[in-house]
């Protein structure tokens, strides 16, 4: 395409050239869009890089944005990242939720570009705007955003104080309401209690915002919306008919599957007739139903009257008694604060400090395991390609594997118990987390005497894996 014969012109970034509107997909005109066409470049587009690349190196001129007029006002057709990040260089107020790490790289390099006018190539017509920028970008003509995309940009908003009733007013010919609905959830399961400080780095993740159309799925089938009584009120507010701490659970048990691996847009590419979805249904109504039971352990449940068939009996309780019973023998060459917990752990009153007796189980368990590892040379993190901190689900993880490859099967299936039973049985490594990191986590001396069933046999492994 020959553009040799368009204008060049130089126009001043704060009153002779606006962001463009139809850029986003919205086809919108209302000119208070240019703000939140900012937030969402900043949000999903990264131009918060490119404000620190032009202060950094220069603002590069080999490739020269492209305006054309539209009502008697100048808008940028190609380069709105580029305009958004000069913008905002000028003044970081327009992008306000990234305003102080504008204002830092700006501090960063005080010897930034000040860039006051910028010079454009000139469009004659609207069509042939279009055209160049089907050539640059597809070599199709553009296309709307995806539902993924449109749900990005109202995610921005939401995330930037934008309210609800202002949103549907700008942009009526979008599905407002679903938007928000989705951003609105995906808020609330950012903020809930899980018992694995790994499940909060998850939700964190790129990997989780990656899954979110997944998660769509999730809140929008009827039997989920029907159990919680998921949506959204007419003023915008999220509300359901389940408690707090029951959500909590649901999203736990949720945000697992996904960190697993168990549950994506393959296991679940739709929820009809799904089996996936079945047994997450089952799953999630057992949570919100032992959370709120007689026994929050997962005994007697007020959710499911009909039992679970996951579920295996609770272990009988013996006579009741203060300490733990533990005969181990620890190899010198373990870590002495390995050593330190077990020695604890054998005088510690169970009967009056259960909630301390369980944050010692989890601590022996999680210091056996990687003594093991190192009296075998071995880095969890390594073994495990993990790039962050080694949590008790990667020791466990390991620990049975180690165990497979030595033959000692039964390590495995408690290991297993611990893994999965995490909303049923007592007997899991998600309570040993939930005790550690939930300020609203109650636990009895009972369910610390059935925890120790188990750690005490895993323990009996680490310390003499050969036997």
């Amino acid at each position: 395409m020959d553009t040799s014969g368009w204008k060049r012109e130089r126009f001043d970034l704060r009153t002779g050239i606006t962001l463009d509107s139809k850029n986003v997909r919205l086809e919108i005109a209302d000119p208070r869009v240019e703000a939140d066409i900012m937030e969402d470049l900043f949000a999903n587009e990264g131009a918060l890089g490119l404000v620190e690349g032009i202060c950094a190196v220069g603002y590069l001129t080999h490739e020269t944005p492209v305006v054309v007029e539209r009502d008697g006002v100048m808008v940028v057709a190609e380069g709105n990242r580029r305009m958004a990040a000069l913008k905002a260089i000028q003044n970081p107020m327009l992008v306000p939720d990234f305003n102080h790490r504008i204002s830092a790289v700006l501090e960063r390099y005080p010897d930034h570009p000040e860039i006051s006018e910028v010079e454009t190539l000139v469009a004659p017509s609207e069509e042939e705007a279009r055209q160049l920028i089907a050539t640059i970008h597809t070599g199709n003509l553009r296309r709307p955003w995806t539902p993924a995309r449109q749900a990005a940009f109202f995610q921005a908003q939401i995330d930037a104080g934008r309210e609800y009733e202002d949103l549907v007013k700008r942009y009526p010919t979008s599905d407002v309401k679903r938007f928000v609905l989705r951003a609105r959830v995906v808020n609330r399961f950012k903020s809930a209690t899980y018992p694995d400080p790994e499940l909060d780095d998850f939700v964190a993740s790129d990997k989780f915002k990656k899954g979110l159309s997944t998660l769509t799925r999730i809140y929008e089938a009827k039997e989920f919306s029907g159990f919680t009584g998921l949506k959204m009120e007419d003023d915008g507010r999220l509300s359901m008919s389940v408690s707090d701490a029951q959500f909590d659970a649901i999203a736990a048990v949720i945000v697992q599957d996904m960190n697993d691996g168990n549950l994506n847009t393959r296991t679940l590419n739709t929820v009809k007739r799904n089996p996936r979805f079945t047994k997450l249904m089952k799953d999630v109504k057992g949570a919100a139903g032992a959370s709120v039971g007689p026994d929050s352990s997962g005994g007697e449940s007020s959710g499911e009257a009909d039992g679970d068939a996951r579920t295996p009996p609770r272990p009988s309780r013996g006579p009741k008694k203060k300490t733990l019973d533990i005969s181990l023998e620890i190899p010198d060459g373990y870590g002495e604060g390995f050593k330190q917990a077990i020695e604890e752990l054998s005088i510690i009153n169970v009967q009056s400090c259960p909630s301390a007796t369980f944050l010692l189980m989890r601590s022996a368990l999680e210091k056996g395991i990687k003594s093991l590892a190192d009296a075998e040379g071995i880095e969890i993190k390594k073994s495990k390609s993990q790039q962050g901190f080694v949590y008790l689900r990667h020791c466990l993880e390991w620990l049975s594997a180690h165990a497979q490859q030595n033959g000692a099967t039964w390590v495995q299936q408690v290991v297993r118990n611990m893994k999965d039973l995490v909303y049923y049985y007592p007997i899991s490594g998600a309570k040993l987390n939930a005790v550690n990191h939930n300020h609203k986590f109650y636990v009895t001396p009972d369910q610390a005497f059935d925890m120790w069933r188990s750690v005490a046999d895993l323990l009996g492994y680490v310390v003499k894996p050969s036997q």
